[in-house]
């Protein structure tokens, strides 16, 4: 029997994790006395500046729901997923979800909300010469 595996260029969910899902309401009560504890700095970080959100899981939509509550969210350009290598058409809290390769020709702040991607956006970020706190913050 073969298989063949292809690409369809059309959005067939607009979120990766269920809202009933075990990890997002455990992870949404932490994240959001996590963000308690970070909002100055993340005020700070994201006031008067455009910025991308890396993350587009559970994390990602409790930073979403308290930059909304802060009237901070105007700030928010679009989403940042490390796991796309192409541009296609995929939504996440009504802003459009980017390739890291967006970076690479503009360079923007980035908030990062993605607890997995950490290390990988560190990395990438030494890449690019961001500086931590700088022009990129970490939730």
């Amino acid at each position: 029997i073969w298989y063949i595996i292809d690409f369809i260029n059309e959005c067939l969910v607009k979120f990766r994790v269920r809202d009933n899902s075990i990890t997002a309401k455990v992870n949404a009560d932490q994240f959001h006395f996590k963000y308690d504890l970070k909002k100055n700095k993340i005020k700070n970080f994201i006031n008067n500046k455009k910025v991308y959100i890396w993350g587009t899981g559970t994390l990602a939509r409790v930073v979403v729901k308290n930059l909304k509550k802060n009237d901070l969210f105007k700030n928010v350009i679009g989403f940042i997923d490390g796991t796309l290598n192409t541009y296609i058409c995929k939504r996440f809290c009504g802003l459009k979800v980017y390739p890291k390769q967006v970076l690479l020709t503009n360079k923007i702040n980035v908030l990062v909300a993605a607890e997995p991607a950490i290390i990988p956006c560190i990395k990438f970020f030494k890449l690019l010469n961001y500086n931590l706190g700088k022009d990129y913050y970490i939730f």
